[in-house]
C-alpha cells in the first residue's frame, strides 16, 4: 500500500514538472522574430488626482487617451491602420512605483502588438481626460475639444524614440533590440508617456485687513471673458526639426466668465476674518491678463461688485503648468487688495523674485 501512495505521488510531481515546462514564455517574441513584439511603456509619469486639479508624480488608476502614429507618406485615419497602430485607446494607468514596463492597461485587456513589418516607426502620444478625438480633414492632425474651462485640468504627453544602436523606432526591431541588449535600460529606451499641464491654475484665499467688519463675506471671484471652450492638438502630422505642433492647445470663439469654485459649489460665501480662508481655484487658457470681480455681502444685505481688477505677470504672461497664488485682502465691502503669494502645488508662478502687491480699490 505504501509503494502505491509513493507512485500517486511521483506521478503529481511529474505532471506538476510538465505543467511548468508547458507554460508559454512571455518573453519568448525577444529571440523568437517570429513572434509579434507587444507594446510596453515604462511608467507613465505626472499627476494624482486632487479635486479637480491634478497634482504630484503619478496619474495611478486614472484613464487617459493614448495614440501610436507613424509619419510615413499617406493620411492618418481614425482606425487602425498602416499609420495608426492605436487611435485614442482608453487605457488606464497602473503605477508600479518601479518604472517598469507595462503600466497602461487598455480598457479590452488585449495586448497591442507593433507590426510585423517593422517597416513604419510610430510615435505615442497621451492626453487627459480622455474625449471625443476629431480627425482634420486633410488627414494630419488629431485634435480634442474640453468645453466648460475652469475645472478641467487637461494634460498631454508625447514619447519620440531616440536611435539606437543605428536602429529608429519604435518598432518591433526596435524593442526586441532593448530587451535583448539594453533590458536593464529599458525603461528609458520604451516609450515613456511625461504628461505636462496645457492650462494656468489661479488659486485665491481671502483675509482681512485690520478688524473684520461683522457678517462680511465674499460671495464670488470670478474670472471675466476668458475662453471657456479649448482645443488641444493630440499629434500633429507636420512635427519636423524645423517646428513642433503637437501638444499645442487652442482658445475656442466661446468667451465668458468663470467663477472661482471651491468644495461648497459656485457660491462659496467665503467670511472675511483674521484667518486667510481657502476661496477656490480655476484652471485657464494661459494668456497675458486675466480681468477679475469680486463680489462682497454683509449678511443677507446688498451686493457689492467690484469690477476692473486686473491680474498681470510683470514682463510676461501666465504660464501653463504653474499654479498662481492670490491672497484677496479684504479692507471693507467695496475695497480689496491683492497679493501674489507662494504656493507649493505644481510649479510656484512666482518663484524666483518678490511678488508685487496689487493695490485694489476705491
Amino acid at each position: 500500500m505504501k509503494c502505491k501512495y509513493l507512485a500517486f505521488f511521483a506521478a503529481l510531481a511529474l505532471l506538476a514538472s510538465c505543467s511548468k515546462e508547458d507554460a508559454p514564455d512571455p518573453k519568448a517574441w525577444v529571440h523568437d522574430e517570429t513572434l509579434p513584439v507587444p507594446v510596453m511603456f515604462s511608467m507613465p509619469k505626472a499627476m494624482i488626482q486632487s479635486k479637480a486639479r491634478i497634482t504630484g508624480t503619478s496619474l495611478d488608476g486614472q484613464r487617459v487617451g493614448v495614440m501610436a502614429v507613424s509619419r510615413g507618406s499617406g493620411s492618418w485615419e481614425t482606425a487602425t491602420s498602416d499609420l495608426v497602430l492605436l487611435c485614442n485607446a482608453p487605457a488606464t494607468v497602473k503605477d508600479d512605483n518601479d518604472g517598469n514596463a507595462g503600466t497602461l492597461d487598455f480598457d479590452n485587456g488585449n495586448t497591442v502588438y507593433y507590426p510585423m513589418t517593422n517597416d513604419r516607426t510610430f510615435s505615442f502620444y497621451g492626453y487627459y481626460p480622455r474625449g471625443a478625438i476629431q480627425l482634420s480633414d486633410g488627414g494630419g492632425l488629431f485634435t480634442v475639444e474640453y468645453t466648460n474651462l475652469g475645472q478641467t485640468d487637461i494634460l498631454w504627453a508625447e514619447s519620440q524614440a531616440t536611435e539606437l544602436d543605428g536602429i529608429q523606432g519604435f518598432n518591433a526591431r526596435y524593442v526586441r533590440n532593448v530587451e535583448q541588449n539594453h533590458a536593464g535600460e529599458a525603461a528609458t529606451y520604451l516609450p515613456h508617456l511625461e504628461f505636462e499641464h496645457k492650462l494656468t491654475a489661479l488659486k485665491f484665499t481671502v483675509q482681512a485687513v485690520g478688524t473684520p467688519v461683522e457678517g462680511l463675506k465674499v460671495r464670488r471671484i470670478i474670472v471675466k471673458n476668458v475662453p471657456t471652450t479649448v482645443t488641444l492638438w493630440v499629434a500633429n502630422k507636420s512635427d519636423s526639426e524645423d517646428g513642433k505642433y503637437s501638444g499645442r492647445i487652442f482658445g475656442g470663439s466661446d468667451r465668458g466668465d468663470i467663477p472661482v469654485l471651491n468644495s461648497t459649489g459656485s457660491n462659496p460665501n467665503v467670511p472675511v476674518t483674521a484667518t486667510e480662508m481657502d476661496a477656490g481655484e480655476v484652471m485657464l487658457l494661459p494668456q497675458a491678463t486675466y480681468n477679475v470681480e469680486v463680489e462682497t455681502q454683509i449678511n443677507n444685505g446688498s451686493v457689492q461688485t467690484i469690477k476692473g481688477l486686473t491680474l498681470t505677470i510683470e514682463g510676461g504672461s501666465f504660464e501653463a503648468g504653474k499654479v498662481y497664488g492670490y491672497k484677496v485682502l479684504v479692507t471693507s465691502p467695496s475695497e480689496v487688495k491683492f497679493v501674489a503669494v507662494s504656493l507649493k502645488d505644481w510649479e510656484d508662478g512666482f518663484a524666483g523674485g518678490t511678488p508685487e502687491d496689487l493695490q485694489i480699490g476705491e
